[in-house]
């Protein structure tokens, strides 16, 4: 974002090191030259109020065409939705209007999402996702996948943190960028999440801010949507997706 610098150049102002010697005036100019009393305004006549300030606009990763947008119309749209850890009564996803909960009820319970559209290896993705007060559970976006390997987009409800990980899917897991602490986010509002993978580059925005960048070259020749998945670790609880969209580059 850029700075705007505003230079005023005043007709007769002093240079730098002159002292400003203000005039003496005799007291019927200075009577005259008082201001006039602004009157008060009555009931009926409220005084002006100041004007809020504009909004800002947020930056938000660039996108092309959109590829996909989750209907939440209550359906079961995604190609795949399995329960990866413990058995059905552990964990599950509901499919519901205008949202999708997926939940860890006992662990070590886990479920796991796929998306219905085409495998890319780079996109973007924005995502909307609401946390409940007593949720505990790990909320994760593979965000891209080669065989074990997968760079994870981790939420963990009971920390309120965000990170961004390599893990080679056996015993290897390092983080690509510090870990972020979200705000409020388990009251229940609604926390925009977006990201962008593109070929070396990870980028992640919360809030419309951007909170996370990376850079690493093991995987480059995975190609899969990005599924979504919770429990592994971590405690019981719930999440809900109540957006999902992803779009092309730009």
């Amino acid at each position: 974002a850029g700075v705007l610098a505003t230079n005023a150049l005043l007709s007769g102002s002093p240079r730098a090191g002159q002292d400003v010697i203000p005039p003496t005036l005799p007291p019927a100019a200075v009577h005259a030259a008082s201001p006039t009393p602004t009157p008060t305004p009555s009931p009926a006549t409220p005084a002006p109020t100041a004007r809020p300030p504009e909004p800002t606009v947020a930056p938000t990763p660039g996108r092309g065409a959109l590829l996909y947008e989750a209907r939440l119309d209550g359906s079961a749209e995604l190609d795949q939705v399995r329960v990866f850890s413990g058995g059905a009564a552990d964990a599950g996803v509901t499919f519901e209007r205008g949202a999708i909960e997926l939940g860890v009820r006992r662990p070590p319970g886990g479920a796991i999402a796929f998306f219905r559209m085409a495998v890319r290896s780079s996109y973007v993705g924005v995502f909307t996702v609401s946390v409940p007060r007593t949720s505990e559970v790990l909320f994760t976006w593979a965000l891209r996948r080669d065989g074990d390997a997968s760079y994870l987009l981790r939420l963990d409800a009971k920390a309120e943190t965000l990170s961004l990980i390599y893990d080679d899917g056996v015993r290897w897991r390092e983080a690509l960028a510090p870990q972020v602490r979200i705000r409020d986010l388990r009251s229940g509002r609604a926390v925009p999440v977006a990201f962008s993978v593109v070929g070396q580059d990870l980028a992640v925005y919360v809030d419309g801010r951007l909170v996370m960048e990376a850079r690493d070259a093991r995987i480059q020749s995975g190609t899969l949507p990005p599924d979504i998945f919770v429990g592994e670790e971590g405690g019981v609880g719930s999440i809900r997706l109540v957006a999902a969209r992803v779009y092309a580059l730009p």
